[in-house]
Protein backbone atom coordinates (compact mmCIF):
# COMPACT_ATOMS: atom_id res chain seq x y z
CA UNK A 1 0.00 0.00 0.00
CA UNK A 2 1.20 3.23 -0.85
CA UNK A 3 1.46 6.36 1.17
CA UNK A 4 -1.22 8.19 -0.74
CA UNK A 5 -3.45 4.32 -0.29
CA UNK A 6 -2.68 4.90 3.29
CA UNK A 7 -3.80 8.64 3.48
CA UNK A 8 -6.91 8.17 1.88
CA UNK A 9 -7.82 5.10 4.04
CA UNK A 10 -7.54 7.06 6.88
CA UNK A 11 -9.42 9.96 5.61
CA UNK A 12 -12.28 7.29 4.64
CA UNK A 13 -11.96 5.90 8.57
CA UNK A 14 -12.81 9.26 10.02
CA UNK A 15 -15.94 10.14 7.39
CA UNK A 16 -17.26 6.87 8.48
CA UNK A 17 -16.80 7.88 11.89
CA UNK A 18 -18.29 11.09 11.63
CA UNK A 19 -21.08 10.12 9.11
CA UNK A 20 -22.52 7.68 11.92
CA UNK A 21 -21.34 8.99 15.76
CA UNK A 22 -21.83 7.54 18.29
CA UNK A 23 -23.53 9.03 21.62
CA UNK A 24 -20.06 8.53 23.61
CA UNK A 25 -16.71 7.93 23.18
CA UNK A 26 -13.45 7.38 25.25
CA UNK A 27 -9.62 7.54 23.73
CA UNK A 28 -7.45 4.96 24.80
CA UNK A 29 -3.82 4.32 23.39
CA UNK A 30 -4.76 5.61 20.05
CA UNK A 31 -8.25 3.79 19.97
CA UNK A 32 -11.58 4.84 19.94
CA UNK A 33 -13.98 3.17 22.23
CA UNK A 34 -17.12 4.13 20.68
CA UNK A 35 -20.77 3.30 22.40
CA UNK A 36 -24.30 3.70 21.87
CA UNK A 37 -26.06 1.16 22.82
CA UNK A 38 -28.25 -0.40 19.95
CA UNK A 39 -27.28 -3.27 17.33
CA UNK A 40 -25.30 -1.17 15.24
CA UNK A 41 -21.50 -2.40 14.88
CA UNK A 42 -19.33 0.83 13.50
CA UNK A 43 -20.71 2.82 16.94
CA UNK A 44 -20.50 0.10 19.19
CA UNK A 45 -17.28 -0.70 19.18
CA UNK A 46 -13.21 -0.18 19.28
CA UNK A 47 -12.20 2.00 16.46
CA UNK A 48 -8.58 2.62 15.52
CA UNK A 49 -7.45 6.51 15.41
CA UNK A 50 -4.26 7.61 13.05
CA UNK A 51 -1.19 7.82 14.17
CA UNK A 52 0.12 5.94 17.21
CA UNK A 53 -1.83 3.31 18.60
CA UNK A 54 -0.75 1.37 22.22
CA UNK A 55 0.69 -2.00 23.05
CA UNK A 56 -2.41 -4.28 22.16
CA UNK A 57 -2.87 -5.75 25.41
CA UNK A 58 -3.16 -2.92 27.15
CA UNK A 59 -5.87 -1.56 24.37
CA UNK A 60 -7.56 -5.14 24.76
CA UNK A 61 -7.69 -5.31 28.35
CA UNK A 62 -9.15 -1.27 28.34
CA UNK A 63 -11.50 -2.06 25.61
CA UNK A 64 -12.92 -5.10 27.57
CA UNK A 65 -13.19 -3.19 30.60
CA UNK A 66 -15.01 -0.48 28.87
CA UNK A 67 -17.13 -2.44 27.27
CA UNK A 68 -18.23 -5.09 29.70
CA UNK A 69 -18.49 -2.09 32.83
CA UNK A 70 -21.10 -0.65 30.23
CA UNK A 71 -22.85 -3.89 29.93
CA UNK A 72 -21.82 -4.86 26.39
CA UNK A 73 -19.89 -7.01 24.45
CA UNK A 74 -16.22 -5.69 23.31
CA UNK A 75 -16.39 -5.46 19.47
CA UNK A 76 -12.83 -4.45 17.87
CA UNK A 77 -13.09 -3.08 14.40
CA UNK A 78 -9.64 -4.07 12.92
CA UNK A 79 -9.02 -2.58 9.35
CA UNK A 80 -5.98 -3.64 6.94
CA UNK A 81 -4.43 -0.05 8.12
CA UNK A 82 -4.58 -1.22 11.59
CA UNK A 83 -4.14 -4.63 11.95
CA UNK A 84 -2.07 -4.92 14.78
CA UNK A 85 -4.50 -6.74 17.31
CA UNK A 86 -5.46 -9.27 15.03
CA UNK A 87 -3.26 -12.12 16.50
CA UNK A 88 -3.94 -11.28 19.87
CA UNK A 89 -7.70 -11.34 19.48
CA UNK A 90 -7.06 -14.49 17.67
CA UNK A 91 -4.97 -15.57 20.54
CA UNK A 92 -7.84 -14.89 23.22
CA UNK A 93 -10.31 -16.65 21.27
CA UNK A 94 -12.16 -13.34 19.43
CA UNK A 95 -13.88 -14.79 16.15
CA UNK A 96 -14.41 -12.41 12.87
CA UNK A 97 -17.83 -11.47 13.27
CA UNK A 98 -18.99 -9.29 10.26
CA UNK A 99 -16.70 -7.34 7.45
CA UNK A 100 -16.62 -3.65 6.08
CA UNK A 101 -15.67 -2.60 3.09
CA UNK A 102 -14.85 1.49 2.55
CA UNK A 103 -15.79 2.03 -1.47
CA UNK A 104 -14.52 5.15 -3.22
CA UNK A 105 -13.60 7.04 -6.18
CA UNK A 106 -13.13 10.25 -7.13
CA UNK A 107 -15.56 12.99 -7.33
CA UNK A 108 -14.14 13.30 -10.62
CA UNK A 109 -14.53 9.76 -11.63
CA UNK A 110 -18.24 10.18 -10.58
CA UNK A 111 -19.25 13.26 -12.29
CA UNK A 112 -20.42 11.32 -15.80
CA UNK A 113 -22.22 8.51 -13.69
CA UNK A 114 -25.20 10.42 -11.62
CA UNK A 115 -28.49 8.74 -10.11
CA UNK A 116 -31.46 11.14 -10.37
CA UNK A 117 -33.28 9.17 -7.24
CA UNK A 118 -29.49 10.05 -5.29
CA UNK A 119 -29.35 13.42 -3.16
CA UNK A 120 -26.65 14.36 -0.67
CA UNK A 121 -27.55 16.08 2.11
CA UNK A 122 -25.34 17.69 5.28
CA UNK A 123 -28.40 16.08 7.35
CA UNK A 124 -30.33 12.86 7.18
CA UNK A 125 -33.89 13.66 5.35
CA UNK A 126 -37.11 12.57 6.07
CA UNK A 127 -37.28 9.48 3.86
CA UNK A 128 -33.96 8.20 5.10
CA UNK A 129 -34.82 8.40 9.07
CA UNK A 130 -38.22 6.72 7.39
CA UNK A 131 -35.63 3.88 6.18
CA UNK A 132 -33.67 3.97 9.52
CA UNK A 133 -36.16 3.47 11.44
CA UNK A 134 -37.87 0.59 9.74
CA UNK A 135 -34.27 -1.41 10.44
CA UNK A 136 -35.11 -1.13 13.96
CA UNK A 137 -36.19 1.72 16.84
CA UNK A 138 -33.28 3.73 17.88
CA UNK A 139 -32.39 3.34 21.73
CA UNK A 140 -31.93 6.52 23.69
CA UNK A 141 -28.26 7.16 22.87
CA UNK A 142 -28.90 5.96 19.85
CA UNK A 143 -31.55 8.70 18.66
CA UNK A 144 -29.17 11.18 20.68
CA UNK A 145 -26.24 10.29 18.23
CA UNK A 146 -29.25 11.44 15.21
CA UNK A 147 -29.88 14.80 17.37
CA UNK A 148 -33.46 14.11 17.14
Amino acid sequence: MSAGDDDLNWRVEQACREGWPAATGAVFDGWLLRRSGGRIRRTNSANPLRGQRGAPDAVIGAAESFYIGHGQTPLFRVPDIAGELEAILDHRGYQPEGGTIHLHAGIGDLAEVRDEQVTVSKVPGEDWLAARFRMGPLTTPSAASFAI
